[in-house]
């Protein structure tokens, strides 16, 4: 099962992959911003509109998911213009989805976010990660895993934190940092331990 999981904004839209295959644990494959979404509705919109969809099906040729996750944009006081740009993002990837033969979900943030606070006592993934990735990254990634936990009734976010500690502060790459600096020492102590069902 590959998941590729989106959270858009007006500025940043983070995405994550997830590849989960039988018998084996599950790997992020990437994780990052697909780079800026539809931030006008005046200007160049339709230009706006194919970037967005060719970086969308970039990412489906090149990991071909099984399965596209997209965050819901809900209302915030005061939001104004960003609902109708998000939303407008939505509404591109549902079409590349469609047309790409590709099943998709929307999923409201406080769904996710709720699972992984009772889950796991965190719903910032970007404090989880140690703030390697952007905030939409993150989520994106956060998002990921909480699909692919309701899949497989397991818990897979101790075992992704613990992959990054070791792929990060073992060569700086997340940091650029010599490797005893604070960012690391905090990575370490950020690893999320589940909670014991009882």
């Amino acid at each position: 099962m590959i998941i590729l999981a989106l959270d858009p904004g007006k500025v940043n839209f983070g995405f994550a992959v997830i590849r989960k295959k039988a018998s084996k644990k599950a790997t992020n494959l990437v994780c990052g911003r697909l780079g800026s979404s539809i931030d006008s509705v005046t200007c160049q919109l339709e230009d706006q509109v194919a970037a967005l969809t060719r970086r969308i099906e970039e990412k489906i040729s090149r990991f071909k998911p099984d399965k596209i996750i997209c965050e819901r944009y809900m209302t915030r006081r005061r939001s104004g213009m960003n609902n109708e740009l998000v939303n407008l993002a939505i509404g591109v990837v549902l079409e590349v989805a469609r047309r790409n033969s590709v099943s998709i979900d929307l999923v409201g943030a406080a769904t996710w976010k709720n699972y992984m606070q009772h889950t796991y006592q965190n719903n910032y993934m970007g404090e989880v990660f140690g703030h390697t990735f952007s905030d939409h990254a993150s989520d994106a990634l956060g998002m990921g895993i909480w699909y692919l936990d309701k899949q497989t009734k397991m818990q897979t976010l101790p075992h992704f934190v613990k992959s990054w500690k070791r792929r990060t502060c073992k060569t700086c790459l997340g940091c650029a940092k010599p490797k005893k600096s604070n960012f690391c020492a905090k990575w370490h102590d950020t690893i999320p331990k589940a909670r014991k069902r009882r």
